[in-house]
């Protein structure tokens, strides 16, 4: 399973975002690059990316906390 978080220093949500992934154990990969970001249509962050599904707002609370098993 492959997650990217798409986030912003000084983002209060985003840092929400990444203390929860932490605490919960789930690697991931960071993305700071805004310039990238935009090319990829990516306006408003965060934005958590697992497997090329992009979730946002509530749906990724949901996602980490239904927190998918290593195996799958």
């Amino acid at each position: 399973m492959k997650v990217i978080l798409y986030h912003q220093d000084g983002c209060p949500t985003c840092r929400m975002v990444d203390t929860l992934l932490k605490q919960n154990k789930i690697e991931y990969e960071s993305c700071k690059d805004i310039n990238y970001m935009t090319s990829i249509g990516i306006k408003h962050t965060p934005v958590l990316e697992v497997d090329g599904t992009r979730l946002v707002g509530k749906d990724i609370i949901m996602w980490i906390k239904r927190k998918p098993d290593n195996g799958e």
